[in-house]
């Protein structure tokens, strides 16, 4: 089940949403460590989901469905919400700077607990997984299997951590020529439009 959830982990997290946006802007404006730990945030609330879906997979799957037309609006202003907070950051934080060590140790928190909260509230993970998991569990699927299976999804996950290094790596040249309140600006509306569009995905659901 290991290498399922790896597969499993890694493509739940490619870097298409919000969480992609939410990391990139981390990694690009706060440094290589703040979007890794961005990654990770995610990629643990991804693990967490894993082992509920393992444990209940059927009752979860049916709660999330029949409670969709809640939940999608909830999450759509968890990220418009989030969208609005970045759009609006200054880049120069004003009156009393905080010493470097304290202000690096906040981003560095920040990046991660943003990602892991901007991840629990999206439903879409966790039915993901519960399909997933239901396709692939084996008869005599027990606890040491269902401990592969959450390994892997986290792993998967946090594979796409040196990606999103790599990547900074490539597009800082282009970054500097950028102010940071652009980029803050550029992804607090790409998550905006991302939260409209997940607010407005239980319109478009089938009826449970």
């Amino acid at each position: 089940m290991f290498w399922e959830g790896l597969a499993t982990g890694f493509l739940l997290c490619a870097p298409l949403g919000p969480i992609g946006i939410l990391c990139l802007q981390r990694t690009l404006l706060e440094g290589r460590t703040a979007g890794a730990l961005a990654v990770l945030g995610a990629a643990l609330v991804d693990a967490v989901y894993a082992l509920l879906a393992g444990w209940g997979f059927t009752l979860l799957n049916v709660f999330l469905r029949e409670n969709r037309g809640r939940l999608y609006p909830a999450a759509g202003a968890v990220l418009v919400a989030v969208g609005i907070r970045l759009f609006r950051r200054r880049s120069d934080t004003g009156a009393r700077e905080p010493s470097i060590p304290e202000r690096r140790m906040r981003c560095l928190r920040g990046a991660f607990f943003t990602s892991a909260g901007v991840m629990l509230s999206n439903p879409l993970p966790i039915l993901v997984l519960s399909a997933v998991f239901s396709a692939l569990q084996p008869r005599d699927a027990d606890s040491f299997l269902l401990a592969g299976w959450v390994a892997g999804v986290f792993a998967g996950s946090s594979l796409w951590a040196p990606f999103f290094v790599l990547g900074a790596g490539i597009l800082s040249p282009i970054v500097r020529r950028l102010s940071p309140g652009l980029l803050n600006r550029l992804s607090g509306a790409a998550l905006f439009a991302c939260g409209l569009a997940v607010a407005g995905a239980s319109w478009f659901a089938a009826p449970p």
